[in-house]
């Protein structure tokens, strides 16, 4: 491992505290609670993201159950009546 040198010239000094770090856990949790941008509405994201998963699943079963892609017509499609293919129309 290569040791970096210190340029004393640029300022590069390292940093050293009169006394030791101290972290109360009240002091930072109101911190926390007073920065706005780190609290968003989870509730509301997670129930977007559940109704897209929801939608997918249910496109996913929908092309397992009929064996085709969105769109795609054919004799074997399941959701299909017979006589409109066969009068072709």
């Amino acid at each position: 491992m290569k040791k970096k040198t210190l340029n004393l010239k640029k300022g590069d000094t390292p940093v050293r505290a009169n006394e030791a770090l101290v972290i109360e856990p009240a002091k930072s949790w109101q911190r926390l609670q007073q920065a706005k941008e780190f609290f968003v509405d989870l509730e509301v994201q997670a129930h977007e993201h559940h109704q897209l998963f929801l939608n997918k699943l249910m496109e996913y079963e929908r092309q397992n159950y009929l064996k085709y892609e969105p769109y795609e017509r054919g004799p074997e499609r399941t959701d299909q009546c017979p006589s409109t293919l066969s009068d072709g129309g």
